[in-house]
């Protein structure tokens, strides 16, 4: 059984497959496409399908090149909250507590 077929599409309905099969799916799509318009096609059904192939091979380029910038945004994101902990860390070790801060006297003026 395809991975097109397992999706649904041969009973005319999609499922929401995960993510890491659409590339399968478009594979399978591409595929079907394409070998339907064996001879003897006419001449303008084939070249629609086949444009249609080509937009869906396109598709496909651009998800993967989405999905790779969104991995990358992903880990910088998770970098930048690992400094960002670092760094309130870091600063909660050279800051006095609010409560002691307000218990001291300030110079000048007498304890509350």
């Amino acid at each position: 059984m395809s991975k097109f077929i397992k999706y649904g599409a041969s009973a005319g309905r999609w499922a929401h497959p995960p993510i890491h099969h659409w590339d399968d799916l478009f594979d399978a799509v591409m595929y079907r496409l394409r070998h339907a318009v064996d001879p003897p096609a006419a001449d303008h059904v084939r070249a629609t399908v086949l444009d249609c192939a080509e937009a869906l091979d396109t598709l496909q380029k651009a998800l993967v090149s989405e999905r790779t910038l969104r991995c990358l945004l992903e880990q910088e994101m998770r970098d930048t909250r690992e400094t960002l902990a670092q760094a309130r860390a870091e600063l909660a070790g050279t800051t006095k507590p609010a409560a002691r801060q307000r218990a001291e006297p300030v110079a000048g003026r007498p304890a509350t």
